[in-house]
């Protein structure tokens, strides 16, 4: 099949994905020694373990591509080795579900000065002191760190210094607290941030997040230590359309009717499993809102 596609001249995306027994051999066979590299800039190898599993010395021979995604590959540093060094026009890498990268391996691909989109989601062998590396991605737009399980609040201090952030993720982050969040406040260009599971943060975290002004999609659920005063926090956030605050227990009808009222923009509120919420918010919602706001509580939800 390798073979085959290099017959393609003008093929720039391949997605040869969910194959499991394709060796780092079969995928030499896109860029063999002595042959012109080929095209491409995007390549998908989700679910290649067997090729995952050596150091992809296939990647030397393809400069060009600029986004990679290699979810659940099994790929280890050797392979971050050969990313790093070969791959200078990378700009979009997902590494999501990969245990075997180490705190070496995302130290090297710190050699990727275009690096803009960056998925560690469950990449569980890194460590804080490992995580310290991000400082020098400065050109990363997105960043995904659910359940990287070692991120603390000194990670938060290294990705608040990340001013060109658009998309930040980390759910799961159970170590990380309201001061953490609060070294966020620089990330001026934020517009998405997701911290659900994150079990520590309270209303101090929503104070923090008020800063974050060109926020429009935010995502608290299970934060349970949050209250009403938290959503009275983040009532300044003028551009919000999305929230989700599913299994917030200690909020009220009298905090979400708050958050309705304070958040002229928003479109979309999830308030599932909100034990203290009752369906007549969803009343105050469609009066507050002329109906352009779906609200989701349980099983019943506005138009």
């Amino acid at each position: 099949m390798m073979d085959s596609v290099r017959l393609l001249p003008r093929l720039r995306a391949l997605d040869i994905s969910m194959n499991p027994r394709l060796t780092g051999l079969g995928l030499s066979a896109l860029a063999p020694p002595g042959i012109p590299a080929p095209p491409l800039t995007s390549l998908d190898l989700s679910y290649c373990i067997e090729a995952g599993r050596g150091d992809l010395a296939a990647l030397k021979g393809m400069p060009s591509l600029s986004r990679l995604c290699l979810h659940r590959c099994e790929v280890g540093d050797s392979a971050m080795i050969v990313i790093g060094s070969c791959l200078r026009r990378l700009s979009d890498l997902s590494l999501s579900h990969c245990a075997g990268v180490g705190n070496a391996g995302l130290q090297a691909l710190c050699r990727l000065p275009g690096l803009r989109r960056l998925n560690l989601q469950h990449c569980t062998g890194l460590s804080a002191e490992g995580l310290s590396s991000l400082s020098r991605l400065t050109s990363l737009t997105s960043l995904d760190l659910t359940n990287v399980n070692q991120t603390c609040n000194q990670t938060m201090g290294v990705v608040g210094r990340l001013t060109e952030l658009r998309t930040l993720n980390i759910p799961w982050c159970a170590r990380v607290t309201d001061a953490g969040v609060g070294l966020l406040s620089g990330l001026s260009q934020l517009t998405w941030l997701s911290m659900a599971h994150c079990y520590q943060l309270g209303d101090g975290a929503c104070r923090s997040v008020r800063r974050l002004v060109r926020l429009t999609h935010l995502d608290l659920s299970m934060c349970h230590q949050l209250t009403d005063d938290g959503l009275r926090e983040i009532g300044g956030l003028a551009f919000l359309r999305c929230c989700s605050l599913i299994g917030l227990w200690m909020i009220s009808d009298q905090g979400v009717a708050h958050a309705i009222e304070a958040l002229p923009s928003l479109t979309y509120l999830d308030i599932r499993q909100c034990d203290r919420v009752t369906p007549k918010v969803i009343s105050y919602a469609e009066c507050m809102k002329h109906k352009r706001l779906r609200c989701v509580l349980g099983s019943r939800d506005t138009p």
